[in-house]
Formats: C-alpha cells, sequence, structure tokens
C-alpha cells in the first residue's frame, strides 16, 4: 500500500532553553560542547561531507578553534546560510583566541524562523542497487541478518559495534542523493543515531566520533554520522533522512504489527458486510474507553477523503479514513466510526488487546512508528489488509 503523506519526523525533543544573540553576548567557554555539536547537526549536507567529518572529529579533540576557522571559512566561500547564533558562537571563539573572525562576520545570517530546503533526497537502499527495487523505503532492518541484501558491510560493522557501545535508542541509515536526479554527487550513506535519554553534550560528540572511527576502519570515506540527542531539535536534513531510510539497529525489540481488519467480509457483489452477530458495545464506560483510544492513536496515514456508510447508504460519505496506530496495531477512523454510531466492536483479537491496555492514550516511539510505516509499505502476505476506498493504494 503506498502511503500519502505522513507526519514521520524522527523525533521531537524541546528547544534547547539556551540561544545566542549576537557574538558580544557569547561567552566561547561557558559554550558546552552540544552547542557546537548542534551547529554542525544543523551544516550537515550543506558543507563538504569530509570537512564535516574532520570538523566532528576536531570537536572530540577539543579544537573548537579548528572547527570555527575551518566551517567559517566553507560557509563564507559557498555562501552557506546559518543561523545568527551559530555565526555569533564561532566569531566570539575566533576572537577569545586572538585570531580574525572577519571572514565569520561575512557570513549569510538567518534566524531560526527560516526553514531552508533540503537539496537532497533520501532512500531505504542504495538506488545503483537494480536487484532490490522492490525493497523500497522505509525499511525496518533489524530483525533480518547480516546477509541480507539491502544490509552491507559498513552497516555489519556498525551493529557488531553498537552491540558492546554506549546506550543508544536507534540507528537509521538512508541513502543521499541530489533531490532533482542530477547524476553527482555519487549516492552517499547517511547515519542518523538516537543517543540514550541520558546522552550530554559530550557523549553526542563522543559517540559520533566513535561510530565515524568504526565506518573509517570498515573502509567508508568521510563518514556521514548525525547522532541525535535528548534537548536537541532534529533538523530537517536528519528527519528526512530518518523518515526514508532503513531502521539498521534499535534497542527497542521488535513487535509484530496487525493490522486491524473492519469489516466481517467482503463480497464481490455487496461489497462490506458486518455478520448479522457482529458483537456490540454495551457498556457506555467501556464504549467511551475505546473510543478515546483509538482516537488519540498517532495518525500514520492522513487523508480528508470520506466513504460511505455500508450500513446507511442514504446518508453522504461520512465515514473518516485516516489510519492511526499504537505502534502495536494499526486501524482506520473507519473501526471508531462504527464502533460510535452503532456500537459495532472493533474485531475480537483487537478488541482483547484494548481491553487489556488500560492506558488513556499510546504513547508510540520513533522506533514503532518507523516500523509501522515500514509494515504499512511492506504488508506480511497473510495480513488482512482491506484498501479502503479512496485512498491511494
Amino acid at each position: 500500500m503506498a502511503q500519502q503523506e505522513a507526519d514521520v519526523s524522527a523525533w521531537a525533543p524541546p528547544q534547547p532553553d539556551a540561544t545566542f544573540g549576537d557574538d558580544g553576548a557569547v561567552d566561547p567557554h561557558e559554550a558546552g560542547l552540544e552547542v557546537w555539536h548542534t551547529l554542525l547537526l544543523r551544516l550537515a549536507g550543506a558543507l563538504p561531507d569530509d570537512l564535516l567529518t574532520q570538523a566532528r572529529s576536531w570537536l572530540a579533540e577539543g579544537g573548537r578553534v579548528d572547527v570555527a576557522q575551518a566551517v567559517g571559512f566553507a560557509a563564507a566561500t559557498a555562501r552557506v546560510p546559518v543561523l545568527a547564533q551559530d555565526a555569533a558562537l564561532m566569531a566570539a571563539e575566533l576572537r577569545a583566541a586572538g585570531d580574525d573572525a572577519e571572514m565569520v562576520d561575512s557570513l549569510d545570517r538567518i534566524d531560526e524562523t527560516v526553514i531552508l530546503p533540503v537539496p537532497w533526497a533520501f532512500s531505504a537502499i542504495d538506488p545503483r542497487r537494480e536487484d532490490l527495487t522492490e525493497h523500497h523505503g522505509p525499511l525496518d532492518l533489524t530483525t533480518l541478518g547480516p546477509e541480507h541484501p539491502a544490509l552491507d558491510e559498513m552497516d555489519a560493522a556498525l551493529r557488531q559495534a553498537i552491540e558492546t557501545g554506549p546506550e543508544l535508542v536507534a540507528v537509521w541509515r538512508a541513502w543521499r542523493t541530489p533531490a532533482d536526479g542530477a547524476p553527482w554527487p555519487a549516492p552517499r550513506r547517511v547515519y542518523v543515531v538516537q543517543a540514550g535519554h541520558e546522552a550530554t553534550g559530550e557523549d553526542l560528540v563522543d559517540i559520533t566520533s566513535w561510530l565515524q572511527e568504526i565506518l573509517l576502519d570498515a573502509g567508508e570515506d568521510a563518514p556521514q554520522v548525525e547522532v541525535c540527542g535528548p534537548g536537541i531539535p532534529v533538523p530537517g536534513y536528519q528527519s528526512s533522512a530518518c523518515a526514508h531510510g532503513a531502521l539498521v539497529w534499535a534497542d527497542e525489540p521488535a513487535e509484530p504489527v496487525r493490522m486491524a481488519r473492519v469489516f466481517d467480509l467482503v463480497d464481490p457483489q455487496e461489497g462490506p458486510l458486518f455478520d448479522e452477530d457482529h458483537p456490540l458495545i454495551d457498556d457506555l464506560g467501556e464504549l467511551t474507553r475505546l473510543l478515546r483510544y483509538l482516537g488519540n492513536g498517532l495518525p500514520v496515514l492522513t487523508t480528508s477523503a470520506t466513504m460511505a456508510d455500508f450500513l446507511d447508504p442514504e446518508r453522504p460519505e461520512v465515514v473518516p479514513l485516516t489510519f492511526r496506530t499504537d505502534g502495536r496495531w494499526v486501524w482506520t477512523d473507519t473501526i471508531s466510526y462504527y464502533l460510535e454510531h452503532y456500537g459495532l466492536a472493533p474485531e475480537p483479537e483487537l478488541l482483547d488487546y484494548l481491553r487489556r491496555t488500560q492506558d488513556e492514550g499510546p504513547e508510540v516511539s520513533d522506533v514503532a512508528l518507523h516500523r509501522v510505516l515500514s509494515f504499512l509499505q511492506h504488508p506480511d502476505e497473510d495480513e488482512p489488509v482491506w484498501s479502503v476506498p479512496q485512498v491511494s493504494a
């Protein structure tokens, strides 16, 4: 089933507490590593790959002046706009070291309200692999062995190292190509890492440097490793890579994703039907709780399209079709409609699951969301997926 556009931002941590104004107000000695790490996250995909890799290594070694000089020069000569707070940070670092900050002062500065287009497209597989055309993204590769064709030696090296490394939540890998289809630059691996909830700015810098070294040892040239952590807004570049890439490692165990059936059967002549003895929900309290949980599911395929009420064909098309999830089950608002208006219970297995779930509303992790989106792109052959009318299939 082809998904409609969904909100698949990898995760949405809160905005950082501290911001920087003009460089005169910035004390580079008080600016933590997290601020410098975030600066490089924001410039990923805009600066040359080899510079970004080197800058992250310098940062891990304490070379903030080197980072400011090199990044400032590259951004100025290529006319890459930077956030005003990032330019101020680099200028303050250079002046504190007694260096000339004129190049950084000349940078094109923008504020956080400006959203620049990402000139890259991302995919779950190397577009040069003609043998993998059926493996379109997003993909969940966490349950597959290293021999799977969608995984390569770089993925294997990273997965092996992570098992004995610092606490991480997940790793995505995407292949980056020019958004306009240009033949150059060649496809490039980009890894996006979600660090643990307790990770500090120093941890993020160290994890980045460590994973870069792992990939360099495995033969990757200028490895692109984007490590995101708590309290850091994820830029569009990294979010897009996650949304369209492959999940290659996750700390969260994989659970089978189930698609909820709406109707009891679909007759070739009469269309979708409910059994005459379809179970009803008579208890108002239970009905309310079920509707609340179903309605609080995370939308994954959103549409304004509606379909006819098969129990009242005279009504206008009012039945909603949006798909929602709690990470374990996927259901449509169609189920909620027939439950609310007719008391028709969800399918037995979903109803049993909902009765055992005491939560008011589901909380879906980024890993679980990615697995659901992968499932919707590649449903199990024996899953009773019913494609509702007017939704892209």
